[in-house]
């Protein structure tokens, strides 16, 4: 991190996801994408489990940020989760903003996702308000033009299982934004208990 010293760093902490995952995700975007469709989809190597957005931090609250990760990861042990269908946010809606690819429930998950909050509201970061719904992004629409083709093929997905996923490790990261879009860089990885 020396080369860093000093920087603001757009932050966030996520659950990487293995090879096979995305190449799953990569099948499916390339059924689901149109020629001259209006939506910015994933590169796979850049879909991920967000945990927490931390948004823009100075590179010398890291360590801080590192001894949250393992306070947290201490108290958790691997899991599976399973990725499986597709959707969109705003849910039910006709005018969708978000595509993706759902997690099954999974309490593991939703207790990391919990505690890694309450660990970083005692460091400043404001605490979520809206209730934890993990998924993974693959696509921003940015047109309604022939959305209801797209919300045909997407309805396709609804019982469709992309595979399991092993969670051994959280990873923080920075995200830096590009007109091509986002560069993500890890910056710690920590593995669970």
């Amino acid at each position: 991190m020396n080369n860093s010293e000093g920087k603001v760093l757009r932050t966030f902490i996520a659950i990487e996801l293995d090879k096979e995952i995305q190449s799953a995700l990569l099948s499916a975007i390339k059924i689901l994408k149109e020629k001259d469709d209006k939506v910015r989809w994933a590169k796979p190597s850049g879909i991920h489990l967000t945990l927490k957005f931390l948004g823009k931090i100075k590179s010398e609250f890291i360590p801080e940020i590192e001894s949250v990760l393992k306070k947290t990861t201490k108290t958790h042990t691997p899991f599976s989760l399973y990725i499986k269908r597709i959707g969109t946010f705003p849910l039910r809606s006709h005018k969708p903003r978000i595509i993706w690819a759902g997690i099954e429930e999974n309490e593991y998950l939703v207790s990391l996702h919990e505690e890694l909050d309450k660990n970083l509201i005692k460091l400043g970061f404001p605490g979520e308000k809206r209730k934890f719904h993990p998924h993974l992004t693959l696509g921003r629409i940015k047109s309604y033009l022939r959305i209801d083709k797209l919300l045909s093929k997407i309805s396709k997905y609804q019982e469709f299982e992309f595979g399991k996923k092993t969670v051994s490790k959280i990873v923080l990261y920075e995200s830096i934004l590009k007109p091509s879009g986002a560069k993500y860089t890890k910056i710690i990885e920590q593995e669970l208990a």
